[in-house]
């Protein structure tokens, strides 16, 4: 048996769509991740979870999350022609701090040194 796992981070790039099934219910988004530089990927995520589950309120499009999941290819027919796409099957989704390449820099943190010492001893002070 062969390892099928997946950890993304990026940005939901659509519209939620969500369905219930009895006491559940799945999410399905497209999800935007950094190939290389300037270059992105996209793939389809689903999510299940149940519905009293609130993180949905926290979803929307520009969402940026970490997917852990495993990949999946669905098979499915359209105008007599087959077809497949690749899914994410999140297990685990979290929100995630804010992008760093999007950091405005306005929460720089002021680096802090030690007042100089007009000893010429060369002691430490404590």
């Amino acid at each position: 048996m062969g390892l099928n796992k997946v950890i993304l981070t990026g940005r939901i790039a659509g519209d939620l769509r969500i369905n219930h099934v009895k006491d559940r219910m799945v999410v399905n988004f497209p999800f935007a991740y950094d190939v290389y530089k300037d270059e992105s990927g996209f793939i389809n995520a689903e999510y299940w979870l149940n519905k009293d589950n609130k993180i949905v309120d926290y979803l929307q499009k520009g969402s940026y999350l970490i997917l852990d999941g495993s990949l999946k290819m669905d098979v499915y027919e359209k105008d007599g022609e087959r077809r497949q796409s690749t899914v994410i099957y999140v297990n685990r989704l979290e929100l995630a701090p804010k992008d760093p390449k999007y950091n405005t820099g306005s929460n720089k943190s002021a680096k802090k040194t030690a007042p100089a010492d007009s000893s010429s001893s060369g002691d430490i002070p404590f």
